[in-house]
């Protein structure tokens, strides 16, 4: 379970300038939930978990990736095989680790991690010493064998 607090509706409330008891209500009620929330995480053996950009989140057994940004609800899934400890989100959509690179929480076969660069974030592009990439996909093998 995955327990959040959202602080901004208590500030919400005391800016808008509500009187001072509901004001204070919420406030308490905001306080009174997170410590609740810290509880219960800590009951049920929950991990917390640290977001990194792109989508990506991490804790101590397990990367995952967002599956879907737009939505409303979180989409998470684990990201097969990611080694925890190398792992980091490299932006555009990307994430790599000491041994593979990935695009949405997927293997981007063939790519060198080493060698691996995103160079424009908006469009996913990237590149590694093999291959330039767009959307996770080959789009120039730089050996010259042509497009994937």
């Amino acid at each position: 379970m995955h327990f959040v607090v959202e602080w901004s509706l208590c500030y919400y409330y005391l800016m808008i300038r509500l009187p001072k008891e509901i004001a204070k209500v919420t406030l308490v009620a905001g306080v009174i939930l997170f410590v609740i929330s810290a509880l219960a995480s800590a009951l049920l053996g929950v991990i917390p978990r640290h977001t990194l950009i792109d989508g990506y989140e991490i804790d101590d057994r397990n990367v995952y990736a967002d599956k879907c940004l737009d939505c409303w609800t979180d989409t998470y899934e684990i990201v097969l095989g990611a080694d925890v400890t190398t792992f980091r989100s490299v932006g555009g959509h990307y994430g790599v680790d000491k041994n593979k690179v990935y695009y949405w929480g997927s293997e981007l076969l063939g790519a060198d991690p080493l060698t691996f660069v995103v160079t424009d974030f908006e469009s996913s592009i990237a590149e590694d010493k093999n291959n330039s990439y767009m959307f996770g996909k080959v789009t120039y093998r730089k050996s010259g064998v042509g497009k994937n």
